[in-house]
C-alpha cells in the first residue's frame, strides 16, 4: 500500500459483491438466500413476507451477517385478523467482517424503500438504498407511489454526506425509453449522477424475472451505482445455478476494489460460529473410540496412596498430565463421528429425502443450463417437476414442523411444566438479537474483545493482592490439614465414589454451550462407564494432594446482554459469562453435593438459590 496525498493505493485488489433477492416470501426463497451467503457481501432482499414477530428469522437469518429487516405488514397485523396472503418486506444482510459501521437513514412507512449508511474502516462511506417500487397497475396511483419512493431516496441523499451510492432491488420497471418508471428513475439518476451497474463491464441477463405458467419474462430487478462505483464495476450478473423457488433470480455485482475505493477491505476469513451436532452424531462408534483411548491413559495409582504436604507437593506435574490426557481422548474419540459444522448448517426440519430432492433439482436446473435454457420441451419439463416436488417437501416439512412444536407447547401447558413451556415458547416466538459488529463506535473482532476485556477487568478483584489475608488463609488451611493427616481422618484418597460422580453429571444440562476444552456433558454421557472410573479417581488424587489442574482455571468469557432495551452498541450493557471446562463443573458440583450442609447463604438472597 503506499500513500499519495490522502488518497490510498491498494498493492493488492479485491471484490465486494452486492446481491439483490426477491424471495417472492421468506419460505421461498430461504434456501437460495442460504447459498448467496457463500459468497455475496451485501445481500438485499424484497417481499419476505415476513410478519413483524417473524423479523428475527431474517435479523439472525446468518451467523456471519448482520441483519437489518422491516416488515410491510405492521398496520395490517394491528388491524385485526389476517385476511389475505402475505405481502412486501425488506431486508438487508451485512457481512460482519467487513468491519462496517452501520446506520439507519430512514425507512418508508410502507417499506417501499429503506437506507443504510455504511462507513468502513478508513472513513469511506456508502449509502445503500434497498427500493422495492409499485407495479404499473391499471390505477392512477402509480405515479403518485413512485413519486414518493423517489423524494424519500432524495431526501436521504440530500440530507446525507457520502462517497459513493448503491440503490438495488425489485424496481418492477425495465429500464426502456417507453417506460413511465424508468423515465422518473432516470431523472433522479441524472441528479445524482447514478448508472446502471453494467454500463461498462455489461452483462448477458435475459430476465430476472419469470413467470413460469405463461412464459413471461422481464428484467425488472436492477442496481444502480454512482459514477465512481459504475467504473469499477467487474461483473453483473444473475444467479441461474442454485435452487431459486422465488420467480425472481438473485443478481449480483462484483466491484473492483482500487484506489477509487479510498479503503482496505478486510481479509475474508470465514467467521462462522461450530458447534459438536450430538443429533447427527455416530454414537455408537464415539462409544467404541472411548472405550479404546480410554483404556490407553495410564492412571497414576499411586498418587492416592502417597500423602504429602499439599504446600510443597510434588505430584502436581502427574495431576495435569492425567488430567490433560483424559481430555486428549474425549476430544480424539469424537472425530469422524460427531460432526464439527457451522450451527446453522443443519434445519431442524431437514431430512435426506430434501436433501435428495433437492440435488435433484440441482441436476435438472444444470442439465436446462447445458441445453442452453429452453422454455418448452422436456428439459424444460423435467427442471418444473424437480422444482415442484423440491418446493412442495419442502413446504411440508416446515409445516411439520410448526404443528410438531405447537402440539408441544400445548401438551407442556396442559401439564403445567411451565418452565419447559416457556422454553420452547421463546425459542419459537422471542425476539433473538444478532451481535452489533460495533461496540463503543469501533469494529474490528480484535478491537472489540479488547474494549471487552478492559470492561470487564473491573468487575473482578485478585485476591493474591492482599498479602495479609491470603497469608492468614493459608496458615490456617495448614494447620487444619495438618490436624487431619495426625489424626487419621483425612479421606481425600476415597472421598468420592462413582455415585457422586453421576449425581454431578445428572445437575448439568445438555446442549450447553463447550469450555475451551471443546467438551460437554454430552461427551460424558455417550463415552464408556471407563470415564466414570477415571473422574473419580482423577478427582480424589486432587483431593489427597489439594491441587486442581492448571486447565480448571481456564476459560472462555461470553458477553452477554444485560437489558435488550438499552444500546446494545455499549460495552456497558453487557457482563460477562465464563465457559468453565466440563470436567471442572463436575468437580464442583461433586464438592457442593458432599458439603452443601456447610454452605449456607443469607436468608435475604432469593436468586441463583434451588428451590425448596
Amino acid at each position: 500500500m503506499y500513500v499519495i496525498g490522502f488518497l490510498l493505493i491498494l498493492s493488492n485488489m479485491d471484490t465486494l459483491q452486492v446481491v439483490c433477492y426477491n424471495m417472492f416470501g421468506f419460505n421461498n426463497g430461504f434456501s437460495a438466500l442460504n447459498d448467496l451467503c457463500t459468497t455475496g457481501d451485501i445481500i438485499v432482499v424484497e417481499e419476505h413476507w415476513l410478519a413483524p414477530y417473524n423479523l428475527d428469522k431474517l435479523l439472525n437469518f446468518h451467523p456471519s451477517f448482520e441483519g437489518f429487516c422491516w416488515s410491510a405488514m405492521c398496520d395490517k397485523v394491528h388491524n385485526g385478523i389476517l385476511k389475505g396472503r402475505p405481502f412486501g418486506g425488506l431486508g438487508i444482510l451485512v457481512k460482519k467482517n467487513l468491519d462496517l459501521s452501520v446506520s439507519v437513514l430512514g425507512v418508508m412507512p410502507n417499506c417501499r424503500c429503506a437506507a443504510l449508511k455504511c462507513v468502513f474502516p478508513t472513513g469511506y462511506t456508502v449509502i445503500l438504498i434497498a427500493v422495492y417500487f409499485p407495479h404499473m397497475g391499471v390505477s392512477g396511483d402509480y405515479v403518485v407511489e413512485l413519486s414518493e419512493c423517489l423524494g424519500f431516496i432524495d431526501h436521504c441523499l440530500h440530507s446525507s454526506n457520502y462517497h459513493d451510492v448503491i440503490i438495488l432491488g425489485d424496481m418492477n420497471f425495465d429500464c426502456k425509453v417507453n417506460s413511465v418508471g424508468f423515465k422518473m428513475f432516470n431523472s433522479l439518476c441524472d441528479d445524482f449522477s447514478l448508472n446502471r451497474a453494467d454500463k461498462y463491464c455489461g452483462s448477458d441477463i435475459n430476465y430476472t424475472y419469470m413467470q413460469e405458467t405463461t412464459n413471461n419474462n422481464s428484467v425488472i430487478d436492477h442496481i444502480f451505482v454512482s459514477q465512481n462505483l459504475s467504473t469499477s464495476a467487474k461483473k453483473y450478473f444473475a444467479f441461474d445455478n442454485i435452487v431459486n423457488l422465488s420467480d425472481h433470480l438473485p443478481i449480483g455485482c462484483d466491484l473492483l476494489l482500487d484506489c477509487r475505493l479510498k479503503y482496505i477491505l478486510p481479509s475474508r476469513e470465514k467467521q462462522c460460529r461450530y458447534k459438536r451436532r450430538w443429533d447427527k452424531a455416530d454414537l455408537a462408534k464415539y462409544y467404541s473410540n472411548t472405550y479404546e483411548l480410554l483404556s490407553m491413559v495410564t492412571v497414576p495409582h499411586v498418587l492416592l496412596q502417597q500423602k504429602c504436604d499439599v504446600f510443597q507437593c510434588a505430584h502436581w506435574k502427574d495431576i495435569n498430565e492425567y488430567y490433560n490426557a483424559i481430555v486428549s481422548a474425549l476430544s480424539l474419540s469424537m472425530d469422524g463421528c460427531v460432526p464439527l459444522c457451522n450451527e446453522h448448517v443443519f434445519r431442524s426440519f431437514w431430512d435426506s429425502d430434501l436433501s435428495d430432492l433437492k440435488q435433484a433439482s440441482l441436476d435438472a436446473n444444470s442439465l436446462w443450463l447445458l441445453c442452453d435454457k429452453p422454455r418448452s420441451g422436456v428439459v424444460n419439463r423435467i427442471r418444473l417437476t424437480a422444482k415442484y416436488k423440491y418446493k412442495r417437501a419442502l413446504k411440508q416439512a416446515m409445516l411439520r414442523e410448526d404443528q410438531d412444536l405447537d402440539d408441544e407447547i400445548s401438551n407442556l401447558y396442559m401439564q403445567k411444566d411451565m418452565n419447559q413451556f416457556w422454553q420452547k415458547w421463546n425459542s419459537k416466538f422471542s425476539n433473538k438479537h444478532s451481535s452489533p459488529s460495533v461496540i463503543n463506535g469501533v469494529s474490528g473482532d480484535r478491537v472489540i474483545a479488547d474494549i471487552f476485556c478492559d470492561n470487564f477487568s473491573g468487575v473482578y478483584f485478585d485476591s493474591y493482592k492482599d498479602d495479609s489475608l491470603l497469608v492468614d488463609f493459608m496458615e490456617k488451611l495448614h494447620c487444619k490439614l495438618s490436624k487431619e493427616y495426625e489424626s487419621n481422618c483425612f479421606l481425600g484418597s476415597t472421598l468420592f465414589d462413582v455415585v457422586d460422580i453421576e449425581a454431578s453429571l445428572n445437575c448439568l444440562k445438555n446442549g450447553k454451550a463447550s469450555g475451551p476444552d471443546g467438551l460437554t456433558k454430552e461427551n460424558m454421557i455417550y463415552a464408556h462407564p471407563s470415564i466414570i472410573i477415571h473422574l473419580k479417581l482423577l478427582f480424589n488424587m486432587i483431593c489427597v494432594h489439594g491441587f486442581v489442574p492448571d486447565n480448571f482455571g481456564h476459560s472462555v468469557t461470553v458477553p452477554v446482554v444485560k437489558d435488550k432495551t438499552k444500546d446494545m452498541y455499549s460495552a456497558d450493557n453487557y457482563r460477562p459469562i465464563a465457559l468453565s471446562p466440563i470436567i471442572s463443573k463436575i468437580f464442583e458440583y461433586c464438592i457442593f453435593n458432599k458439603y452443601k450442609h456447610l454452605f449456607v447463604s443469607d436468608n435475604l438472597q432469593f436468586g441463583f438459590k434451588k428451590k425448596p
